[in-house]
C-alpha cells in the first residue's frame, strides 16, 4: 500500500500544501489577504523585535506592502483506518493549543492572523477497496465537527478548515478529494511598524 496521508509530519504537510498550486490557494486566496504574496515558512520569533519566542508557520506577505503581512498557524487534525474503529481522531485535543499559539500571533502585532485546522483522512480500509471518495463517517464527522469551534480565538483572527481525502490506494495527496471551510475572515488591524521593517529585512532564499 501507498503510504498514508494520516502519517505525513505536519511541516512536511504544509510544504507540499505550499508546492501545489491548487492546494496552496487555500491558504493565500482568501479575501482581503495580499495578492500574489511569497510564503516563508517556520519564520523563528525569537529574532523579530518584542522579545518573543516561538515561530509562525507560514507568514504571508507581498514585497510592496510588508505592512499587511498574514501570520497563520497551522494544526493537522489526523483521521487514520484506527479512527474509523475507535471513533477518536488523533490530535483533536491539540486545537485549543493552536488557538493559543494563533492568539500569541495576533499579540506580536501582525496585520492578520488565521488559524488553519487541516484534516487529513485515509479512509483507505474503511472503503475496502471500493472506487470512491468516500471521508469519514458520520459519526467521525460529527466527533471533528464537535471539537471545532471559534470559542477562545482572538475575534479578530480568522479560521479555516481544510480536509484531505486519501480514499484509494493512490499517493497521498493525488487522487483524492479536498474541500475547504471558511469558518471566519480575520479582521485586518495596523501592523506594528517595528514588525513591519522586520519583515522587509527577511530573507526571501527560501520562499515560495
Amino acid at each position: 500500500m501507498h503510504p498514508s496521508v494520516a502519517d505525513i509530519p505536519e511541516h512536511e504537510l504544509v510544504d507540499a500544501l505550499l508546492a501545489d498550486s491548487s492546494s496552496r490557494s487555500s491558504f493565500a486566496a482568501i479575501h482581503g489577504m495580499p495578492r500574489s504574496p511569497v510564503a516563508l515558512k517556520r519564520v523563528l520569533l525569537r529574532d523579530a523585535p518584542g522579545n518573543f519566542v516561538g515561530d509562525i508557520d507560514i507568514l504571508l506577505f507581498n514585497q510592496s506592502e510588508p505592512e499587511r503581512a498574514v501570520a497563520i498557524e497551522v494544526k493537522r487534525i489526523k483521521v487514520g483506518p484506527k479512527a474509523f474503529l475507535t471513533n477518536k481522531p488523533n490530535k483533536l485535543s491539540e486545537i485549543q493549543k493552536a488557538k493559543e499559539q494563533a492568539n500569541y500571533l495576533a499579540q506580536v502585532g501582525f496585520a492578520q492572523v488565521y488559524l488553519y485546522l487541516i484534516i487529513v483522512i485515509d479512509s483507505r480500509a474503511n472503503n475496502a477497496g471500493e472506487v470512491t471518495y468516500r471521508g469519514m463517517t458520520t459519526q467521525l464527522r460529527a466527533t471533528v465537527d464537535d471539537a471545532i469551534s471559534e470559542h477562545g480565538l482572538v475575534t479578530r483572527a480568522g479560521f479555516v478548515v481544510l480536509d484531505f481525502i486519501q480514499p484509494m490506494d493512490h499517493p497521498p495527496l493525488t487522487t483524492g478529494s479536498a474541500g475547504g471551510n471558511l469558518k471566519r475572515l480575520a479582521t485586518e488591524v495596523s501592523q506594528d511598524p517595528e514588525i513591519t521593517r522586520w519583515i522587509g529585512g527577511l530573507s526571501l532564499a527560501n520562499a515560495v
